[in-house]
């Protein structure tokens, strides 16, 4: 589970991030098509949440 401490974060600032991370899993996903192939559900959630920790250490 996400959790903002931001009580109102703007809807551009969410997408971008979304963004990022969509772009950032999709890549990793072309160098390792069998890896993401395997994953589903919350498999595909912690995959997420790494990629979140990763490009925003500070969350």
């Amino acid at each position: 589970m996400i959790v903002s401490r931001n009580p109102v974060p703007s809807l551009h600032d969410f997408q971008i991030l979304m963004c990022r991370v969509d772009q950032f899993l999709n890549d990793d996903a072309k160098k390792r098509p069998r890896y993401y192939a395997a994953r589903g559900g919350s498999p595909l959630e912690d995959d997420v949440m790494i990629a979140l920790v990763y490009l925003y250490p500070a969350l």
